[in-house]
């Protein structure tokens, strides 16, 4: 992720409609199911949702989902924000790890 934080430092800024964002209402927390979201993993969630810094845009990928960003999405809904700062890839990145679990992600 680091490196797409790099590459998207000079990109231009936007600020889109909450309910532009592709994803909102999917699944985005486990995919498998080995992880079950606990009260325990949600309060470690709600922490790191707690300390996201507005000023970072979220990372868009050039057909509109969610490439990093997340827990800043999250924010903005608790907050009952209608817009938040996104920067879109004018291209998507190939993915670094592809059908990999998260145990197995390096």
């Amino acid at each position: 992720m680091h490196r797409l934080i790099c590459a998207s430092r000079d990109f231009e800024v936007e600020i889109v409609p909450l309910s532009d964002v592709i994803g909102l209402d999917e699944n985005w927390c486990y995919d498998d199911t080995e992880t079950v979201l606990t009260p325990r993993l949600s309060v470690s969630h709600l922490a790191l949702t707690n300390k996201v810094d507005p000023v970072h845009p979220v990372l868009m990928s050039a057909e509109g989902r969610l490439i990093d960003g997340v827990r800043g999405i999250v924010k903005a809904v608790a907050e009952g924000l209608r817009h938040l700062t996104t920067v879109y890839f004018a291209r998507t990145a190939d993915p670094d790890f592809v059908n990999l679990s998260l145990g197995d992600l390096p």
